[in-house]
């Protein structure tokens, strides 16, 4: 059951590409992402009440860009005819690289936040959880690391 929440949750994080999903399928899978990193965090209700703002503002910004990267791919789309197929493949490329830079500076953005709303091992536990999240929803083996 957890790795099917897991694998579900994912696909939130996932598909700049595969287009939008209906406002009542996102909040849902937001939920379930919400409650895996929840129970894996163990957080007391004072560390939750200062973690989670921090949490949802950076996947409000994650998010921004997410949309912003989707629709540059789709003004790609438009002008997919008059550009050569070498010029489409690098604009393309060049949106994703742009999304992971944007991304990582997002990240590295909020966790001198992060550090402030959590005690260290409780920072290094949503940091391994959500890599593990990823690494699920990627098929991958979990790691194998002490928690």
């Amino acid at each position: 059951m957890k790795w099917q929440i897991v694998a579900i949750s994912m696909s939130v994080w996932t598909g700049v590409g595969l287009g939008q999903r209906p406002p009542h399928m996102r909040e849902r899978l937001q939920s379930l992402r919400i409650a895996y990193l929840a129970e894996e965090m163990q957080l007391m209700p004072e560390e939750a009440q200062s973690f989670w703002p921090v949490y949802n503002a950076r996947e409000v910004e994650l998010r921004q860009a997410r949309q912003q990267a989707r629709a540059q791919l789709s003004a790609l789309q438009v002008k997919k005819t008059t550009l050569s197929p070498e010029a489409y493949a690098d604009s393309v490329s060049s949106v994703y690289l742009s999304l992971w830079r944007r991304e990582a500076e997002i990240r590295a953005a909020f966790h001198d936040r992060f550090k402030k709303a959590l005690p260290p091992e409780k920072l290094a536990r949503f940091y391994h959880a959500e890599l593990r999240l990823l690494r699920r929803a990627l098929g991958e083996a979990p790691p194998h690391a002490p928690e």
